[in-house]
C-alpha cells in the first residue's frame, strides 16, 4: 500500500490560511475605524446644530424685546449679559450673550447695538459657535 499523496497536495497550507485571516482582520479593522470616524463626525454635527439653534433662539428673544419701551436704556435686563449653562437635552451646552453699543444717537441714547451670542458645548477644540446681529432703534 502506497499512502503517499503524490506530487500535488490538495487543500490549503497553513501560510495561506494565515494570510487570509490577516487580510480579513485588516479589512475589518479598517471598517471599524471608518465607523468610529463617522459616528464622531455625526455627533459633532449634531452638537454644532444644537449650539447654533441655542444662539439663534437667544438672538430672536432679544430681537422681540427691542420693542419694549426701556429696552434701549437697559438692554441687559432683556438678556444681554446673560451667561447660561446646562442647556440642551443632555445639559452640556452653554450660552453667553453680550450687547455692545455700536452707535449713539445725537441725543446721547443708544441708536444701534451689536448683539453677540457665543454658544458651545463641553469637549473638543472646535466646540464654540458665535452669532451676531445689529439692532437699530429707528424711533430715536
Amino acid at each position: 500500500m502506497n499512502c503517499s499523496r503524490g506530487r500535488y497536495q490538495s487543500g490549503q497550507s497553513l501560510i495561506e490560511m494565515l494570510f487570509i485571516i490577516a487580510s480579513t482582520l485588516l479589512l475589518l479593522s479598517g471598517l471599524v475605524v471608518a465607523m468610529v470616524f463617522m459616528i464622531k463626525t455625526a455627533t459633532y454635527a449634531r452638537d454644532k446644530a444644537i449650539a447654533i439653534r441655542l444662539a439663534e433662539e437667544k438672538i430672536e428673544q432679544i430681537k422681540a424685546s427691542k420693542q419694549s419701551a426701556d429696552f434701549w436704556d437697559n438692554p441687559d435686563s432683556y438678556g444681554c449679559g446673560d451667561e447660561e449653562t446646562g442647556l440642551g437635552e443632555n445639559g452640556i451646552f452653554y450660552r453667553n450673550t453680550t450687547c455692545a453699543n455700536a452707535e449713539t444717537s445725537a441725543t446721547g441714547g443708544r441708536n444701534r447695538i451689536e448683539v453677540t451670542t457665543v454658544s458651545g458645548w463641553e469637549g473638543g477644540d472646535q466646540s464654540v459657535v458665535s452669532v451676531s446681529i445689529y439692532l437699530s432703534n429707528w424711533e430715536e
